[in-house]
C-alpha cells in the first residue's frame, strides 16, 4: 500500500524571518557597494563574519519551520534542537575547518547534519545520522588532495602552455563537483528504529545526473532550472531505500511529471524574483506541498 508525504506551513510565520535576512544582506551590500565604511579598517572578512552573525538565528528557525512542515502519516516531524548549540556549531566548526585545511571539513560536515538529523522525531522517535566522517574524509583525499597535489608539481615542472596544461584547471573543477556529489550522496544515510535509509544508486550515476543539471542550468541561464531540479530530485527519490537487517524492506518513490511540476515550479521561483524575495516563504510553501503530495513509500 503506497503512503504518502505531506507538507504544510504557515508562510506568515516564515516572512519575518525571510525579510530580516533579505534586510541583513541588503544593509551589508549597500555598506560595500557605495562604501559607506572605510573598507581599510572593516575587511571583507569582517563584513562576512557580521552577515553570518546576525543570520545565524534567522536560518534556524527557518529551517525549523520546514522541518516541522513536513509529515508522514499525517504525523508532523518534531524538531528540539537548541539555538545556542546551533550557533556554536556554525562558528567554531568551519574555524575547525580552515585551521586543519579542510581535513576537519568531514567532521564539520557530520556534526551540522547530525544536529539537524539527531534532533529530529517522528512520534517521540529520534533519527540518527549514521554517516562516518571518516569515509568522507578518505573519499575527499581521493577526489581533491591527490589530484591537487598531482596538479601542483604539474604545474612546478611544466611551464610550457600546452593542451594538457590549459585543461588542468577544468580537471580541478570536476575534482571538487566530484566530491561535492559524494558529499551529497554521502549525507544521505539516516536510521529510524531499526531501518537504515540510504541511497542505493551508483556514484558515477549521481556524478551524470549532476553535471547534467549543472550544465543544462548554466547554458539555459537559469531558466531551465525548475525542471532540472525535478529531473534530479526524481533520480535521488527514486535510488532512496530502507534496510532493515541488510535487507530492503521500503522503497521510495514518485509520481513527478517533468513538464508540469517544472513548470509549476518555474512560476513560483519569478513570483518570488517579481516581488523581491517577499513571495518566496508562500513559494516554499507551494513547491514542497506539490512535491512531498507526489512523494511516498511502500513497504516491501
Amino acid at each position: 500500500m503506497k503512503k504518502y508525504f505531506s507538507f504544510n506551513i504557515n508562510p506568515r510565520k516564515l516572512l519575518p524571518l525571510v525579510l530580516g535576512i533579505l534586510v541583513i544582506y541588503s544593509i551589508i551590500n549597500y555598506l560595500l557597494l557605495y562604501n559607506r565604511l572605510d573598507q581599510s579598517e572593516i575587511t571583507v572578512f569582517g563584513f562576512v563574519i557580521l552577515m553570518m552573525i546576525l543570520s545565524l538565528p534567522l536560518f534556524y528557525y527557518t529551517k525549523k519551520i520546514l522541518i516541522k512542515g513536513i509529515s508522514i502519516d499525517n504525523t508532523p516531524l518534531n524538531f528540539k534542537g537548541k539555538l545556542l548549540n546551533y550557533i556554536i556549531n556554525k562558528i567554531h566548526l568551519p574555524f575547525f575547518s580552515a585551521v586543519t585545511f579542510g581535513i576537519g571539513f568531514p567532521y564539520f560536515q557530520k556534526e551540522i547534519i547530525s544536529f539537524y538529523v539527531n534532533n529530529t522525531s517522528i512520534n517521540n522517535q529520534n533519527l540518527t545520522f549514521n554517516a562516518s566522517s571518516i569515509r568522507l574524509l578518505k573519499k575527499g583525499i581521493k577526489l581533491l588532495y591527490i589530484p591537487t597535489i598531482i596538479i601542483l608539481i604539474i604545474r612546478c615542472n611544466n611551464n610550457r602552455i600546452d593542451l594538457f596544461i590549459i585543461t588542468l584547471p577544468f580537471i580541478y573543477l570536476l575534482s571538487i563537483f566530484s566530491l561535492i556529489v559524494y558529499s551529497r550522496r554521502w549525507s544521505i544515510n539516516f536510521g529510524y528504529k531499526e531501518y537504515n535509509i540510504k541511497l542505493n544508486s551508483l556514484f558515477i550515476d549521481d556524478l551524470l545526473y549532476n553535471l547534467s543539471f549543472t550544465i543544462v542550468s548554466i547554458l539555459s541561464c537559469g531558466i531551465l532550472l525548475p525542471f532540472m531540479s525535478i529531473w534530479i530530485i526524481k533520480h535521488y527519490v527514486s535510488h532512496l531505500v530502507a534496510y532493515k537487517n541488510d535487507v530492503e524492506a521500503v522503497s521510495f518513490f514518485e509520481e513527478y511529471n517533468i513538464f508540469k511540476d517544472g513548470g509549476y515550479l518555474l512560476g513560483q521561483m519569478l513570483l518570488t524574483l517579481i516581488t523581491l524575495g517577499i513571495y518566496s516563504p508562500w513559494a516554499i510553501n507551494n513547491s514542497c506541498k506539490r512535491l512531498a503530495s507526489k512523494t511516498g513509500y511502500i513497504k516491501q
